[in-house]
């Protein structure tokens, strides 16, 4: 049973005649989607919610939280990047996870793996590479 975990979020552009809950994503400016996923220390998956691309990475984190809380009750810490901070924070403190919000440091370009979150990024790109085999199909 996991005890760490790692939350993110991904926008994603949406194929067309999708009337779904979707957003432009002003950081990005992305009009789509965004999925949030939270795994476990080894990137599998505990936790997801799909949501429109413009909508709060902290508030809709709790729909992740809510969902390992139910499933998972030994998740006692979770490291997530600043988009969590606050509300997602103050949540899962009441629930009695630590939450440890981490970021690159600012003289850094381009990608650069953080302690105990890479595995959530890794899990975004075994996403991205299936979608892309199953377009091909």
């Amino acid at each position: 049973m996991p005890s760490l975990s790692a939350i993110d979020s991904q926008s994603v552009k949406i194929a067309p005649l999708i009337s779904q809950a979707k957003g432009i994503e002003g950081n990005k400016k992305i009009k789509g989607r965004k999925r949030h996923i939270m795994v476990d220390s080894q990137g599998f998956l505990l936790a997801v919610y799909v949501s429109a691309a413009h909508e709060n990475d902290g508030k809709l984190g709790i729909e992740c939280l809510a969902q390992v809380l139910n499933n998972y009750e030994t998740v006692k810490f979770i490291t997530a990047d600043a988009g969590y901070k606050n509300t997602f924070e103050k949540e899962a403190k009441a629930c009695g996870i630590s939450v440890e919000i981490s970021q690159k440091p600012p003289s850094e370009q381009g990608f650069v793996p953080q302690k105990h979150r890479w595995q959530v990024e890794r899990s975004f790109a075994w996403l991205n590479f299936v979608s892309k085999i199953v377009q091909r199909l």
